[in-house]
Formats: C-alpha cells, sequence, structure tokens
C-alpha cells in the first residue's frame, strides 16, 4: 500500500498478487489489492479480487465489509442485496454500517419504502449513526415525491435535526433540510440551510441550483442568476439534453 501511496500502482499490485499466491487465506491481502485497484480507477478488478476472496474467505468480514462498500461506489445495487439476503458473515445482521448499505441499495433502485426500514434498522443498533439520519431523511423526501404526504416532510426536517446534531459538518444534511423546509412553504428557512451547505462545501451541485430556484421564486432574479452561472460553470457538460435546456431556459428567465 505504501508503494501505491508513492505512486509505483503496478509494482504494489505485483507484490500483493505474489503474497496472495503464497499466503491465500490473508484477508488484508485481498483488501489492500483491491484498494490499489480502485485508487487506480479500475474498479472492476477490485470487485474481482474481492469476489475472490469471499469465496476462500467466506467468513472475513474485513472483505464482505470492503465488498459491500465497492458494490455502493460501482453503484451495483442489485449485488448489495444479493449478498446480504444471502449467505454472509453472522455479524453482519448486527452492524449499522451494513444496514444503512441496505437502505442506500434500495435507495438506489427507487425502492424507498423498503429502504426506510433498513435505516431505521440500523438506528435502532446505533441510534447516534449521523449518516443513518440523513439517509433516512432523504428517504422520507424520495417518497413524498411519490406521496405527496406533506408530513413526510416533518419528518425529514427531525431526522435531518437529529443528524447535524451529530455531524454539524454534514453538507448533505443541511441540503436536505433545506428541501424538507421548502415543500412545507419555509422558503427562507430552506435558502439559510442551502447558504449553509454551500458554506460547507462551497461546489456542491445541488445546494447551487436549489438556491438559484429559491431566489428566482422570491424575485431576486440577480442572486438567482449568480448561483445558476457558478452551478452551469462547474456541472454543465455532465447534464442530460433535457437539463441543460431547463436550466439554460430558467437562466434566461433571471436576465
Amino acid at each position: 500500500m505504501d508503494l501505491a501511496g508513492e505512486g509505483k500502482v503496478d509494482e504494489a499490485i505485483r507484490r500483493l498478487q505474489i503474497i496472495l499466491e503464497e499466503r491465500k487465506n490473508l484477508d488484508l491481502a485481498y483488501s489492500n489489492l483491491a484498494a490499489v485497484y480502485k485508487k487506480s480507477g479500475k474498479i472492476a478488478e477490485a470487485l474481482a479480487v474481492l469476489r475472490e476472496g469471499m469465496a476462500v474467505l467466506p467468513w472475513s468480514y474485513e472483505i464482505f465489509l470492503t465488498y459491500v462498500s465497492y458494490c455502493l461506489a460501482a453503484r451495483d445495487y442489485e449485488e448489495v442485496l444479493k449478498i446480504f439476503w444471502g449467505k454472509k458473515p453472522p455479524q453482519a445482521g448486527n452492524d449499522t454500517e451494513i444496514w444503512n448499505s441496505l437502505g442506500v441499495a434500495y435507495a438506489g433502485l427507487g425502492e424507498v419504502e423498503k429502504a426506510i426500514p433498513a435505516y431505521e434498522e440500523a438506528l435502532r443498533l446505533d441510534k447516534d449513526y449521523p449518516s443513518a439520519w440523513t439517509n433516512l431523511g432523504t428517504s422520507y423526501l424520495m417518497l413524498f415525491q411519490k406521496t405527496r404526504d406533506e408530513t413526510l416532510a416533518e419528518k425529514a426536517v427531525a431526522c435531518y435535526h437529529r443528524s447535524l446534531a451529530l455531524d454539524p459538518l454534514n453538507a448533505a444534511s443541511y441540503n436536505g433540510l433545506g428541501g424538507a423546509y421548502k415543500i412545507s412553504g419555509r422558503l427562507d428557512e430552506a435558502i439559510s440551510a442551502w447558504e449553509e451547505a454551500l458554506r460547507l462545501k462551497p461546489d456542491f451541485d445541488f445546494s447551487l441550483y436549489n438556491l438559484g430556484v429559491a431566489y428566482f421564486e422570491k424575485g431576486d432574479k440577480a442572486t438567482a442568476l449568480r448561483y445558476l452561472e457558478q452551478y452551469k460553470k462547474l456541472y454543465y457538460s455532465g447534464l442530460q439534453p433535457a437539463e441543460k435546456r431547463k436550466l439554460d431556459e430558467l437562466m434566461a428567465r433571471c436576465r
């Protein structure tokens, strides 16, 4: 791993492969090799190494945790569900991080009704896990988009406040809080939350766009345009054609 940190990725990979040829029961070597692959942008190779490790050492929790994490990074949510509900190390069922990851996988597949119980289980195991509070709040907002039940916004606000009490520097929680406030008709509070998110993370795409829309709705077109121009500068190339048209039209209305 030191070699990888020095930029000698190929040498690090070669040495770790030699170690695994000699000691196939060394779980840390699988995790380290996978980490080197992931760091060099080879997520498929990283996942292949971890699958090999799980086949050799099916009860290695080190390999299992790393595999779940990398599947989420690759957005292979189906694989996360498959291994969680299949054969897995026994301690996984009592791990807050794993239940939180399960919620992320369900949410990523659009199955928010299944994500919520997973986050709730994570918080039953550890009520002071800020990421699960943030994710639960976001799931309530996702469910609102389906049901238009405004009480879900109140639940989301409570979740984001719990997350921020535990982690005051969580920009994602401030961004979500802004969304919940806006649904509740509290636009000024939403703006304050999004501005705090940007203070913590100046290039936060969601908050930049949300502030542009919010200030436009308030009639402050100059401020709206400033945020939208910054958003366009950073993220325009990655938008879909329909998203580009929507952004350009909104910016035109601000001028």
